[in-house]
């Protein structure tokens, strides 16, 4: 009866593990999409922004990189997405050395919390995965960044 017990109890742990995990991507299929230019009306939410990354910057010596929405990144409704070395090292680990030239001129849909710094919406990317690229609409072009 005793060896019963640990292999009921392991049972259960990957049962409840498996269960989390279904569970936790679903929501992620369940969350808010909106568009960039009304993200700052959802700050403080876990939403999936869509934009076309109009500029991007990647500042080697601090670790930082930037997607803006818009050319002018202090434009009223810009919108941006901001990552840091941890997720540098986990895309140049995926072989996107520059993930600033990588999602430039392209459409993505990003995941994650909306805050505002300096009035203004962005999301901390945490992962590299939280980042995709959607498929332009026919009569679209990303290609003027």
């Amino acid at each position: 009866m005793a060896a019963r017990v640990p292999q009921f109890f392991i049972i259960t742990m990957l049962a409840v593990t498996l269960l989390a995990a279904n569970v936790q991507a679903d929501d992620a299929e369940d969350l808010k999409r909106i568009d960039a230019e009304n993200a700052a009306a959802h700050a403080g939410e876990h939403v999936v922004v869509t934009m076309t990354v109009n500029a991007s910057r990647l500042l080697r010596d601090r670790d930082i990189g930037f997607l803006n929405s818009h050319k002018d990144y202090m434009h009223e409704d810009n919108f941006t997405v901001v990552f840091y070395e941890k997720v540098l090292k986990e895309f140049a680990d995926q072989d996107i050395d520059d993930p600033c030239k990588h999602y430039r001129g392209k459409k993505i849909e990003v995941t994650g919390g909306i805050e505002l710094r300096r009035g203004k919406p962005q999301i901390v990317l945490k992962s590299p995965k939280d980042i995709k690229i959607v498929k332009e609409d026919a009569g679209e072009s990303g290609d003027d960044a």
